[in-house]
Parts: C-alpha cells; structure tokens; sequence
C-alpha cells in the first residue's frame, strides 16, 4: 500500500466525494492555479494543505495515468507530510506527491488550499 498526498481535484476522492476539510500539510511547495487543476512545485518558504488517500499499486499506477506522469506533466515523488493534528507533536509521514514539470506559474494559491483559494 502507498500515501499519496493529494492537494487539488484527486482531494474529492479522499473524501468520498465530499469538499473535504485539508487534514495534511506539505512543506516546502507553493500551490499555483491553472484554471481547472492546480499544481505545485518546489517553494522552501511555502506550505499547501490536502488530505491523503491510501492505494495499491494498480490505483497508483491509475493515478500515474491520470497525473500523465508518462507525458511528463507531473513528476511523483516521495516527500513527508505533516498531519495536522488538534494536539501535540506528530511524525510526518512518508507519501507520494505529484509535482509539476512546467516552468509556468499563472496564479498562486496563497492559501495554500485549492478549497480556500
């Protein structure tokens, strides 16, 4: 089983189709909107919010299609996730993110959550 940290559209489907309440936060990446998808990419002084969802290796793979990891508009990495929890001190976790390739940065999200955008 894989955490994959999901931060824009993927975020319904943690929360069965919901809006979701972001419950993680991902340090270090600033949000960007492009229209009807948002992406991210490396930012130290940047946070964004997202709940994660917890696949197999075939639904990762269907997440790789759908993120068009193979096209090259998204990367999949590995990064640590903070749950932001009501109280006191907890480890991050280890999940993928999908990070964007383009050099392009339309609109920032500077909240950080595609809900509260």
């Amino acid at each position: 089983m894989h955490n994959v940290f999901v931060y824009g559209t993927l975020r319904t489907i943690a929360s069965g189709g919901k809006l979701p309440e972001a419950n993680y936060m991902l340090s270090g990446f600033q949000m960007y909107d492009y229209g009807k998808f948002p992406y991210i990419v490396p930012d130290p002084d940047a946070a964004v919010y997202g709940n994660m969802l917890v696949v197999n290796d075939e639904d990762l793979a269907q997440l790789d299609k759908y993120e068009n990891v193979s096209g090259g508009l998204y990367t999949r990495e590995e990064v640590d996730v903070q749950p932001m929890a009501v109280i006191g001190d907890v480890p991050t976790v280890k999940a993928f993110v999908y990070v964007a390739t383009s050099e392009l940065h339309p609109k920032k999200v500077t909240s950080g959550d595609w809900f509260r955008r």
